[in-house]
């Protein structure tokens, strides 16, 4: 658990920065960008998280189940770099005319040049690039370098644009061209980081000879299929309502949804940076057999998310029409947007770990399926509420389909190894969240001042009453440790 909690707690810190540097892109996008250019930034985003996703082959999945039979350092991992490398570039081969048609077929006329279209390839290969290799890093127990590309650097340069923008330093071509050139950093940071790392080799013929001796071939091919279709679906699920609004409606809607939607998933945030590790960890567990690891790190995961996650859904959720009076008028049309994401996010924080669980285990091609029944309710729920809802519609879409596979997923996990991840500490933190946000609201309607000024009262209101119970009744004892670390090192800075 101590690799676990202290790359989780590195990664939280920085994750919880890019936050702050995402909430300032959140205003200043919005409000030097009419709807429709921003939603052409959010549109190149999407595409490129669906594509990488799809042309990614499962390469993902069979680093998390299968490096660990090649994890050995003086054998330079028996080149598992150079099968990834080999991968990645054979998908970027195939992604190249389906990313073409897909451009051709869905772009407005007037968005069809070379411009917009070498903005999208960049974007979609260097994502490629990271979502294959960062997935190879975070197993070596490292998932500092991922969060800070992804989460800080990427978000620095975004800023950097609008900044360039707002103040005329730039044209709107130029702030694309940044814009993108923040997206492809995360995989030139990888890439550069692993070619360079002692530990990596990329000999190929390492790799098969590996394979050949583990009997390895059909599991892995196996592995890589099931891979693919689930990160399909995944990813689906994640940018499609986004794509089916674009098709559906335009690039407007998708540029006032995309928004509102970064509210709620900023309520899964911690989950990622412990994720991030504990994958790894769990997997190491699964090849030596160790149920009562992945037991012990399934109960703790849960209820720290719970309580940090809960705390910003909650945030969320009374202070985040206060920063809808900072963007353009027609942002406010996604106001509700953020109760139906954040609460998908909230569920898919509090059952934790158990897609990584799952993924790791022997029944691993559940995922796939699992996935691929989410991808098809969201698509048929897209079908039948966006015509009547609108962007409304594309978020109930995503709640309800979300929501319910995280549901099924537990009960699976539940039945089959028998581990559920839920106490009584657990029921105790839904009645102290029910119960803050009850007094929140009636405290919020005799808060009258200026926006910015509103905001702060409301947030230091939230955080004293809230984080006072669940530091005072012990609700986690790994979060009271943490804490109490925080007030040592603080009291030790005072007195140097």
């Amino acid at each position: 658990m101590g690799v676990i909690e202290n790359q989780a707690s590195k990664s939280t810190i920085y994750i919880f920065l890019g936050i702050i540097i995402g909430f300032l892109n959140t205003i200043l996008f919005p409000h030097f960008l009419p709807a429709e250019k921003k939603g052409i930034l959010d549109s190149i985003t999407s595409a490129s998280y669906l594509l990488s996703s799809i042309f990614s082959i499962g390469l993902p999945l069979v680093t998390l189940r299968h490096f660990p039979k090649f994890r050995n350092i003086s054998k330079k991992n028996y080149g598992f770099l150079g099968f990834s490398i080999s991968l990645t570039i054979i998908g970027a081969l195939a992604g190249i005319g389906f990313l073409k048609f897909i451009f051709n077929e869905k772009v407005s006329q007037e968005y069809q040049t070379t411009f917009y279209f070498s903005l999208l390839f960049f974007a979609f290969l260097f994502r490629l690039i990271f979502s294959n290799l960062d997935s190879l890093i975070r197993m070596n127990y490292n998932t500092v370098l991922g969060v800070v590309s992804s989460n800080i650097i990427l978000k620095i340069i975004n800023l950097i644009s609008v900044c360039l923008f707002a103040f005329s330093f730039i044209q709107l071509n130029t702030l694309l061209m940044i814009f993108v050139f923040g997206l492809c950093s995360p995989g030139l940071i990888s890439l550069f980081y692993l070619i360079f790392s002692p530990g990596f080799g990329t000999n190929i013929f390492d790799f098969s000879k590996r394979v050949k001796k583990l009997n390895l071939k059909s599991d892995i091919i196996k592995t890589s299929i099931f891979g693919l279709f689930g990160s399909i679906g995944g990813v689906m699920v994640l940018e499609i309502d986004r794509i089916m609004l674009l098709d559906m409606m335009g690039f407007k809607e998708v540029g006032i949804y995309a928004t509102a939607a970064l509210f709620g998933v900023v309520v899964n945030v911690p989950s990622r940076s412990l994720r991030g590790i504990s994958a790894a960890v769990i997997s190491e567990s699964w090849k030596n057999n160790d149920l009562n690891n992945i037991k012990k790190i399934y109960k703790k995961a849960t209820l720290n998310l719970q309580i940090i996650s809960g705390f910003i859904f909650l945030s969320i959720l009374i202070c985040s029409p206060y920063l809808f009076t900072m963007m353009k008028p027609e942002y406010s049309l996604g106001i509700n947007i953020i109760i139906y994401i954040g609460f998908a996010q909230f569920i898919d924080a509090l059952t934790s770990v158990n897609t990584d669980i799952l993924m790791s285990s022997i029944y691993y091609k559940f995922q796939t399926y699992f996935v691929f029944l989410m991808a098809g309710i969201v698509i048929l729920l897209n079908f039948i509420l966006i015509p009547t809802y609108g962007m409304k519609g594309a978020a109930i879409s995503t709640m309800i389909s979300w929501s319910s596979i995280n549901i099924i997923r537990t009960f699976f996990i539940w039945f089959k190894f028998k581990m559920q991840p839920f106490t009584k500490k657990n029921f105790k933190v839904f009645i102290l969240l029910g119960l803050v946000y009850t007094i929140a609201l009636v405290v919020k309607k005799f808060i009258l001042f200026l926006p910015a000024i509103n905001l702060i009262l409301m947030m230091t209101f939230i955080i004293a009453i809230y984080w006072t119970i669940i530091l005072k009744t012990n609700m986690s004892t790994d979060l009271n440790k943490k804490f109490s670390k925080m007030i040592t090192r603080f009291n030790q800075i005072l007195k140097f």
